[in-house]
């Protein structure tokens, strides 16, 4: 896959955009949103990289640059080394494990975890490039079986709630079911169908507590593994969980429990009170969470360059 550093097309046009009225103004409305997506196709075949499924323009402008989620990519790249196996769980199309695919040189092998249909051709062609990724068309869950997911206008937003899509992709017109199909990841690890994983992100809109569920034999024996996952508390809800449930479970499987803000900060979530003023600060918004058990060298130097108390 080849790079678009910051002499590139991309890199211009981000930084024209940030200057420009359209970060004030709807670019929908604006003359210049067909100049900013012939530049994104044109990216798009540079890189092969495709975000047509993605609606917001300067989120593709992101992903194109390796700019999206930057802080989750750099925190789960310092565990992601060579022959170590890194699970995408809710790939959507992809950018993170192809970002730690390429960081990684192909030393890491990658297993990307994506159940919606409307958008897993696109993750199944972004990944064809890096030999060492695996697109698998599967939602993990406690146990095997399967289970509807609705699908909101963008595509992308998608859940087993019906009623978290309604409310999250802004009264969509339409809201898609789809059947699919789930494995709990303890059975993927025993039919070697995936390889057992050091380092696990996980975006499943509030089912995360499903997610390592399925788990639990691997979590139980492993003796290194890192979790990056999400902690959105209305989702959670939606999906009949009480948020600091999550933080109970990380924190009873021996992990110790982190969140790293954009700016790479790191602050260490010890205690029940400690998580409860976290989740106020969170409010109705979603950040990431960071667990991590063992990796102690890892743990150590990061802590040393980065941890506020």
């Amino acid at each position: 896959m080849r790079d678009l550093d910051a002499r590139g097309i991309l890199a211009r046009l981000e930084d024209g955009y940030r200057r420009s009225f359209l970060t004030r103004h709807p670019l929908k409305d604006s003359a210049a949103k067909p100049v900013v997506q012939a530049c994104i196709r044109v990216a798009e075949g540079i890189s092969s990289f495709d975000t047509s499924p993605i609606r917001s323009l300067p989120q593709r402008i992101a992903m194109l640059l390796g700019a999206a989620d930057r802080h989750v990519v750099g925190t789960i790249s310092l565990f992601v080394t060579e022959g170590c196996v890194f699970w995408d769980v809710g790939a959507n199309i992809g950018h993170i494990t192809r970002l730690l695919a390429r960081r990684s040189r192909g030393a890491a092998t990658s297993y990307a975890f994506e159940p919606n249909p409307e958008v897993f051709d696109v993750l199944a062609r972004n990944l064809a490039p890096a030999t060492s990724a695996h697109a698998m068309r599967l939602a993990l869950g406690a146990a095997d079986g399967n289970m509807s997911l609705f699908v909101g206008d963008s595509c992308l937003l998608a859940s087993a709630s019906r009623e978290w899509v309604a409310g999250s992709d802004r009264c969509p017109a339409e809201i898609r079911q789809h059947v699919v199909s789930v494995r709990s990841g303890d059975s993927l690890i025993r039919t070697g169908e995936a390889e057992a994983p050091q380092v696990i992100k996980i975006d499943v809109e509030g089912h995360e507590i499903a997610v390592l569920e399925g788990l639990r034999d691997h979590i139980a024996t492993a003796r290194n593994l890192a979790v990056a996952c999400e902690f959105n508390p209305p989702a959670m809800k939606q999906a009949g969980h009480e948020p600091l449930e999550l933080l109970r479970k990380l924190w009873d499987a021996h992990f110790s429990v982190w969140h790293i803000d954009a700016s790479g900060n790191a602050r260490s979530i010890p205690t029940v009170d400690a998580a409860k003023r976290f989740q106020e600060s969170v409010g109705g918004n979603y950040v990431n969470v960071f667990a991590v058990k063992g990796h102690e060298d890892v743990v150590n130097g990061w802590c040393a360059a980065q941890c506020t108390s």
